[in-house]
């Protein structure tokens, strides 16, 4: 087998010529900073499946864990978001899952602010084993500001400055918003 590299990829080839996938390695978004918020989770029973494995759904809600502890490390809970009278809508959300969670294992999930613009955040996450320290799923979601009606809005300054702490610097673009 003939192993080379495409992109972030690496592939092998197998004896008949096609090409077989190896291994993607993702370029992974780092904080802009070193300010992220780590969230300890234990990973519970009702989460795994008869063979004690965590259901890969569960990586989405570890990921609103570790937002809601990242806004309220901010000081800004996300109520007192809500009570602003904005939402922040997911729009999207990803996940790479590397090594599978297990029943009662003690996971970290990292979170931080990768980018935000005029009208929308993204959160990048990682999960980590909190033992080991490997790599378990990275992901990120991201969220469109909406006013009760749900109408797209402008992040107000005062969410927007509690969202990244003075000493970061995700990419405050503009495309794509109002």
């Amino acid at each position: 087998m003939k192993e080379r590299k495409r992109g972030n990829a690496e592939t092998r080839t197998h004896k008949s010529g096609a090409p077989r996938l190896l291994r993607v390695r993702l370029d992974t978004a780092e904080p802009a900073s070193p300010f992220a918020v780590e969230t300890q989770i234990r990973v519970r029973y009702a989460e795994t499946d008869a063979m004690g494995v965590a259901h890969h759904s569960n990586h989405l809600v570890w990921f609103e864990a570790g937002r809601t502890e990242y806004t309220r490390a901010i000081g800004m809970p996300y109520r007192a978001i809500e009570e602003s009278g904005m939402r922040l809508v997911v729009v999207a959300a990803s996940c790479r899952y590397y090594t599978p969670t297990r029943y009662d294992d003690v996971i970290i999930v990292r979170t931080w602010v990768r980018e935000i613009t005029r009208a929308t955040l993204t959160f990048s996450y990682d999960v980590r084993h909190a033992g080991s320290g490997r790599l378990l799923a990275e992901g990120e979601t991201s969220h469109a500001a909406t006013d009760l009606t749900g109408r797209v809005r402008r992040i107000p300054d005062p969410v927007r400055t509690a969202l990244v702490p003075e000493g970061r610097s995700p990419s405050d673009g503009s495309e794509g918003e109002e």
